[in-house]
């Protein structure tokens, strides 16, 4: 009797796990299978026997009168016949086997050639766990791994694992595959954007070889079609558009998503944020690319260093042709679906007539333990918007996160539901290119989809200048940060004013003040308005200038080339004014506190707090309050003769206690302009 000698190679779980960005709790199916042998074998009979046929039975090993045993005796018989060398082979699998040690201990193989007893050598018994569990997460969708677990820990088993593709009648699309052995790294990895496009389902094989095909795995179908559906997308953020008739969008993914895509419709009733609308819908297709920071990765900046510990892609669109006073419902998708979340907004009926918006600066979100300064900047914009509730755009002049290359900071920053509705007008802070040496360390850019950015002054992942109207109000935001390209900056804001003439409000947003000296930085207005009488600023009929960046508020004179005009406030109103107004807002985060400015004698309003910026320690804050603040501007056109621009400045005292509530909020400044025919 020949003892069966045991090679294991146990595969526990053939899981194909979706990995993505986000976590979420995974629906899986679980299943349980047989340990099954896969027997091989093999020997020679001799010349004598050649083109007889061999017979194999797997019998008993407690039988040994053969000739009255009855089936229960018996496990497996089988014939081949003898090749022309006298050699013969059996190749099987049986479930039935039971172990002692290393070595098959009930059934023992016998083999007969035309009536010859032969001595075989059985060459393999693998034994196989086969697909102890089979788990799916459908939450994620993205990188997926095929994983075999080698219980028994031996090498240099061999085995071919595949992953093919399928279209929803069944047509191939793709193959993967890679040749395995255990004790390797047991996983076959494809991307996300290896999936070709029209894929239904995949099916995973795990096979000895492709030879045999005998199977060490039963195939298991995953269903592709809808996977998209399983998960939300990251960040979003929407924007405005080059008019009121559109809107920007913006938003991240798991890694190497393909054929971003949004969809849009409107809104008739509550019941299309549940179920969405799609077939009264628009779909618009965008474009994606990976979050490519990879030169950056190490780069020291002070105590930390430049990190990027996750994957991402991301996902702009853009929709038009939207109509006035309507409601909006979205989603976001890609090639294989649309991904969970319905969002809305809404347009304005009338906007040339009018509109609110609001203002925030140097809101500085990060990722400190205690979540203090996001706890604040939540309750200071929930604070803004239930005193603007019809606000149709928001502007952050800047800062709006710490640590511009810790993706974390954006998370925070973005996990807002304001900001899937109310369009966000961002500009790049000091925080966001301070790394002079690598103003493109940055995430900035892959997080927001401004209109209209001017190729000339673009940075990557920085962004660019850009230009937007909404109503009859032009806003030309630029990248005024350190070191600043006067001659760029001054061409920039000429060519966009004078291409649009005959809109009634013309508003300058950046980062760093004009014509305000700090203790860090000198940008005065002598660098700008470098002949004597000449103020391209105003002469390119900007009527208002808002900044941040020095932690207090700062409301000047009407100035012309930077001195006041002698036009006549009364009741911190003005008409027809000949200069500019230059507002500075103080922080809408923590951080407030001046940077200790030097205000000139054309500055006729401030609200200097004196709180250390920056502290995040007990000391901090100074009093009994932390204090944030916030602008809330209305534009109001009466008829073609009268139109004016209010804009209004709050602070919050919020609790020292987190949440950290807004426990009071009182009016600090209250501006209005008004132009006349």
């Amino acid at each position: 009797m020949k003892v069966l000698n045991k090679i294991f190679a146990a595969i526990l779980s053939f899981a194909l796990l979706l990995s993505g960005i986000s976590v979420m709790a995974a629906d899986s199916v679980a299943m349980t299978y047989d340990e099954i042998g896969y027997v091989t074998v093999s020997g020679n009979a001799g010349e004598g026997h050649v083109g007889f046929d061999a017979t194999l039975m797997l019998v008993k090993s407690d039988v040994t009168d053969y000739e009255n045993m009855d089936e229960s005796d018996i496990g497996y018989i089988s014939q081949t016949t003898i090749d022309a060398d006298g050699s013969y082979s059996f190749e099987f699998s049986f479930s039935g086997f039971e172990y002692s040690g290393n070595t098959v201990s009930n059934y023992k193989a016998l083999v007969n050639a035309d009536g010859t007893q032969l001595t075989p050598s059985v060459t393999r018994v693998e034994r196989i766990t086969d697909m102890a569990s089979f788990d799916i997460d459908f939450s994620n969708f993205g990188r997926s791994v095929a994983n075999i677990t080698n219980q028994y820990k031996l090498k240099d088993l061999g085995y071919k694992m595949v992953i093919c593709f399928y279209s929803e009648n069944g047509k191939l699309l793709d193959v993967i595959m890679e040749n395995k052995y255990t004790g390797d790294s047991n996983k076959i990895t494809y991307g996300y954007s290896d999936v070709p496009y029209g894929t239904s389902y995949a099916k995973a094989f795990i096979w000895e070889s492709l030879g045999s095909l005998i199977p060490l795995a039963t195939p298991e179908k995953l269903d592709i079609s809808g996977r998209t559906t399983s998960r939300e997308v990251m960040m979003l953020t929407i924007a405005p558009g080059s008019d009121e008739t559109e809107r920007n969008f913006a938003w991240y993914d798991i890694p190497e998503i393909d054929g971003a895509q949004i969809q849009y419709a409107v809104k008739t009733s509550e019941n299309d944020l549940s179920v969405f609308p799609e077939d009264r819908a628009i779909t618009v297709q965008g474009t994606s690319g990976r979050v490519d920071v990879d030169d950056y990765i190490g780069i020291p900046f002070g105590e930390m260093a430049f990190s990027h510990d996750e994957e991402y892609s991301w996902g702009k669109a853009t929709v038009s042709g939207l109509e006035k006073g309507k409601e909006y419902v979205y989603r976001l998708g890609d090639k294989f679906g649309w991904c969970k979340g319905i969002y809305e907004f809404k347009t304005d009926s009338e906007p040339e007539s009018g509109f609110d918006f609001l203002l925030f600066a140097d809101e500085h979100a990060h990722y400190n333990v205690d979540g203090r300064s996001n706890y604040i900047i939540d309750e200071a914009r929930t604070k803004a918007i239930e005193t603007a509730p019809d606000a149709s755009l928001a502007i952050a002049v800047g800062d709006l996160v710490d640590y511009p290359w810790f993706e974390i900071a954006y998370e925070k920053y973005f996990d807002r539901d304001a900001m899937t509705s109310l369009p966000l007008a961002a500009v790049s802070g000091s925080t966001h290119d301070f790394m002079i040496k690598y103003p493109s360390a940055t995430l900035f850019d892959y997080h927001f989809n401004m209109p209209n950015q001017d190729s000339k002054s673009y940075i990557k992942n920085l962004g660019a200048n850009y230009y937007y109207t909404y109503g009859d109000v032009l806003f030309i935001n630029i990248m005024h940060n350190l070191p600043v390209n006067y001659a760029q900056t001054k061409a920039y804001i000429e060519e966009v004013a004078q291409a649009h003439p005959d809109v009634k409000w013309k508003v300058l947003v950046a980062h760093i003040p004009f014509g305000v000296d700090t203790e860090e930085e000198n940008v005065t207005f002598s660098d700008y308005f470098k002949e004597e009488n000449a103020d391209f600023i105003a002469d390119s009929g900007i009527d208002l200038v808002i900044s941040g960046h020095t932690h207090d508020f700062v409301r000047t004179k009407p100035l012309y080339a930077g001195k006041a005009t002698d036009d006549v406030i009364t009741n911190d109103s003005v008409t027809n004014p000949k200069g500019v107004t230059y507002m500075n807002l103080n922080t809408s985060g923590m951080l407030s506190g001046g940077y200790g400015q030097t205000h000139q004698d054309y500055v006729i309003k401030d609200n200097k707090i004196p709180l250390n910026p920056y502290s995040r320690n007990d000391s901090y804050p100074y009093g009994d309050y932390y204090y944030t603040h916030f602008s809330k501007a209305e534009v109001v056109t009466e008829n073609e003769d009268s139109t004016t621009l209010k804009i209004t400045t709050y602070q919050n005292s919020h609790s020292l206690t987190q949440p950290y509530p807004v426990v009071k909020t009182e009016v600090i400044d209250t501006y209005t302009i008004t132009k006349t025919k």
